[in-house]
């Protein structure tokens, strides 16, 4: 049994680490995943890397109901008077 453990253990180090692999390597598969959706709630996340994760994702994609387009693109009409020359997020800790 404890043999059977490790051999599981490994297995799903090696897929973890598979799947950040890919996250890590600079967003080649962006087109592929909606990264934007986790960015935009993410506080530290760069509004205008969320806008190209956003584009990336919806270049050979129609716009269907349901599918997120239209909220973000609510999010990013709201975000863009807000975010700094670099794109970061205003401080909401401050008053």
């Amino acid at each position: 049994m404890n043999k059977l453990f490790i051999q599981a253990l490994l297995l799903a180090i090696v897929i973890i680490t598979h799947a950040q692999d890919k996250e890590v390597a600079g967003g080649n598969d962006t087109a592929d995943y909606p990264y934007w959706i986790e960015m935009m709630q993410d506080r530290d996340a760069n509004f205008y890397e969320t806008q190209r994760a956003f584009n990336l994702y919806w270049s050979n994609r129609e716009i269907v109901r349901g599918s997120g387009w239209k909220p973000f693109k609510r999010w990013e009409h709201f975000m863009k008077t807000r975010v700094d020359e670099f794109g970061n997020k205003p401080d909401l800790s401050r008053n």
